[in-house]
C-alpha cells in the first residue's frame, strides 16, 4: 500500500514538473514571438502596444483581489463561493473595461499617441472577456492537476502566438499585438468552459467570507 506521504510527494513533484514546463513553454513562445516580430514590425509599433499594455496592466493590478487564492485556500468551498468569485470577476472585468474606455482619449492625448485610443478599446474588450472566464479552472491548481493547468495556459498562449504572427505577416502593424491579445482572451474563455464542467451563475452570498481572506492581497496590489 502506498503511503499518503509518498502520494503527496509524487503529486508535488508532478506539479512542479508541469508548472516549470508551463512557464518555460510560455516564455519560449514569447521569445520566439518577439524575435519574429522584431523582423517584421517597426519600433513604433512596439511602443504603441507597450503604452496600452502599461495602462491596462496598472488597472488590472490595482483591482486584483486574489479571489482565486481564496478558493484554493478554502478546502470547504461550495458552489456558492465559486459563483460569488465568478460574479465578482465579471464585475471587475466590466469595471476595468469601462475605465479603459473612459481613459482611451485622454491617454492618447496625454501620451501624444492618437492611435492609442483605438488600441485601448480592444484592451477594454479583453478585460471584459477575461472577467467571464469559467472560475472552475481554479480546481486545476486546487486539486494539484497541474497538467490540465498546463494545457489550459498553453492553449491560450499558442492561440495568441499564432494569431499575432499571422496578422503581423499580413498587416505588418501594431494590430498584430492587439489581435493576439484578443485571441488569447477569447480562446481562454472557450477553453475554460470546455475543460471544466463547472457552470457558474451570478451570486453574492459568500462575498464577506471571501474578502475576509483576500482583503490583504487587495491592499498589497493597491499599494
Amino acid at each position: 500500500m502506498t503511503s499518503p506521504v509518498r502520494t503527496i510527494g509524487d503529486r508535488i513533484a508532478s506539479g512542479a514538473f508541469w508548472t516549470v514546463g508551463m512557464r518555460l513553454s510560455i516564455r519560449l513562445l514569447g521569445v520566439i514571438s518577439i524575435i519574429i516580430l522584431a523582423r517584421i514590425l517597426v519600433p513604433e509599433d512596439f511602443g504603441i502596444v507597450a503604452k496600452a499594455s502599461m495602462i491596462a496592466t496598472v488597472m488590472e493590478s490595482i483591482l486584483e483581489f486574489g479571489l482565486d487564492a481564496a478558493l484554493i485556500h478554502n478546502r470547504k468551498a461550495t458552489s456558492l463561493h465559486y459563483d460569488t468569485v465568478w460574479t465578482i470577476h465579471v464585475i471587475r472585468g466590466s469595471v476595468i473595461a469601462f475605465i479603459l474606455l473612459v481613459l482611451a482619449n485622454p491617454a492618447a492625448s496625454f501620451l501624444n499617441e492618437p492611435v492609442l485610443s483605438s488600441v485601448l478599446l480592444f484592451y477594454a474588450l479583453t478585460s471584459f472577456v477575461n472577467g467571464l472566464h469559467n472560475v472552475g479552472v481554479v480546481d486545476f491548481r486546487k486539486n494539484l492537476e497541474f497538467d490540465r493547468d498546463f494545457y489550459f495556459s498553453l492553449f491560450r498562449k499558442l492561440t495568441s502566438f499564432v494569431v499575432t504572427i499571422v496578422v503581423a505577416f499580413v498587416w505588418r502593424s501594431y494590430w498584430a499585438f492587439v489581435a493576439g491579445v484578443v485571441a488569447g482572451s477569447v480562446s481562454g474563455l472557450a477553453a475554460s468552459f470546455t475543460m471544466s464542467k463547472y457552470r457558474p451563475k451570478l451570486c453574492f452570498q459568500e462575498w464577506r467570507s471571501l474578502f475576509h481572506f483576500s482583503k490583504w492581497m487587495f491592499i498589497n496590489s493597491l499599494v
